[in-house]
């Protein structure tokens, strides 16, 4: 009775690590850009994300920001890059389609190549995800050393803090100016 009892609890196991190994991508997944999706239908791997298209450094597919805040970020984020070499982008999506704001933001700034045309191959990418209401600040390699995990979470907290209550235009714009200032004052003493 005890040996099959084993048993049982070990397959169940193997189901459940099979599974979660499944969804999640694991580093067996497929470029998005893949050609070989019949390899991809063959394993019953999950089909690749249909990520929207890049429109500039402020990427507002939720409709959340102002016209003029808008244009303000788009502005700043130019000069930004100019000045520093750094690609910071904006994306605010509806939902991440039941995928994880790690995994999520993590492919889609693989996608739109943020950073991939800078001196040193410098990106940031703020996601917010407004059904799902969670945010993701992916940061590049190179920058890492310029900002610790403990910043990026007091000022993604910040911003969420303004999100949940309506003030859009401030939170993107305080957590924008924030990344903007700790990566330029850092790289500047470098």
């Amino acid at each position: 009775m005890k040996r099959s009892t084993q048993i049982h609890f070990a397959v169940i196991v193997v189901a459940v690590v099979s599974v979660c190994c499944s969804t999640r991508g694991g580093p067996e997944m497929l470029p998005l850009d893949s050609p070989h999706e019949k390899s991809r239908e063959a394993t019953n791997d999950p089909a690749p994300i249909q990520f929207p298209s890049r429109r500039g450094f402020v990427n507002d597919f939720a409709g959340i920001l102002t016209p003029q805040a808008t244009n303000r970020l788009e502005d700043q984020l130019q000069t930004f890059k100019t000045e520093s070499g750094v690609q910071l982008d904006v994306a605010i999506v509806e939902t991440t389609g039941g995928l994880n704001g790690f995994d999520y933001s993590l492919s889609l700034a693989r996608s739109w190549g943020i950073g991939s045309d800078t001196r040193d191959r410098a990106g940031i990418l703020l996601l917010v995800s407004m059904d799902d209401r969670t945010w993701n600040i992916q940061i590049s390699r190179t920058l890492e050393k310029y900002v610790s995990n403990a910043e990026i979470a007091d000022i993604g907290d910040s911003m969420g803090f303004l999100l949940r209550v309506g003030r859009y235009d401030e939170g993107i714009t305080k957590c924008v100016n924030d990344l903007v200032r700790i990566v330029s004052l850092r790289r500047a003493h470098r």
